[in-house]
Formats: structure tokens, sequence, C-alpha cells
């Protein structure tokens, strides 16, 4: 599977099925996409917490890295990732709560939400 090498992803094994066809226990489910929103301030910790979730095998953690190029749009490959994610964990701290990126963030998950809301 390629992969932007700006994304880290939690580990992730073999063939899943997708969501409608997996029983009531989840077994053998499509793994949920998680993106983790954070200040850089709290980098340490957000990269430590996807390491953890990333133990799970229904999940997939997306989480920037430093190791986006320059020149690359970091505006560009979160948005990606965005329109992608099953889901949004924001890490709440004095920090993220005045940073312009997080809250970004979380307005274009709430868009895309809606968005799919509307279509359903």
């Amino acid at each position: 599977m390629d992969m932007d090498p700006a994304l880290k992803w939690g580990e992730v094994s073999g063939q899943h099925k997708t969501r409608a066809q997996s029983d009531r226990t989840g077994i053998g489910m499509e793994p949920m996409t998680i993106f983790l929103s954070h200040s850089s301030v709290d980098k340490r910790f957000a990269v430590k917490l996807a390491q953890r979730l990333g133990r799970f095998r229904q999940l997939r953690i997306w989480i920037d890295q430093p190791e986006i190029k320059p020149g690359d749009s970091l505006t560009e490959i979160i948005g990606r990732a965005l329109d992608s994610i099953d889901a949004i964990c924001v890490i709440r701290s004095p920090d993220a709560a005045v940073s312009e990126r997080v809250a970004k963030e979380v307005r274009q998950a709430r868009r895309r939400y809606a968005k799919l809301r509307n279509i359903g």
C-alpha cells in the first residue's frame, strides 16, 4: 500500500471486509481511520497516543509528521486526510484551544460530516 511519506498510520494488517460485510462482533471489520488533531506543543503526547492506538487492528491513526518536505503544502496534505477519515480525535489542551490550525481541522471535519449526512 503506497502512502504519502508525510502520513503515519497505526498498525494495519491483512485484508479487511467493509463495515457492511462485517458481523456484529466487528471481527474482520475494515479499520476505522482516525485523525489526531493537536497543537504543535502537544506533538510528543500526540505521537505517543498514536502509537498506542495504532496497536489496535481495528484502527488506523493519521498524524502529521515532521518529515513533511519543504514546499509540501501542510494545508493540502491535512485537507486530503480529513476528506478520507471516519472520525477526528481532538487532543484538548490549553494550547489546542487557541490553535487556529486545530480549529480549522475541526471546521473541515464538521463540513465533511454535514456533507455526508446530506447524501445519506
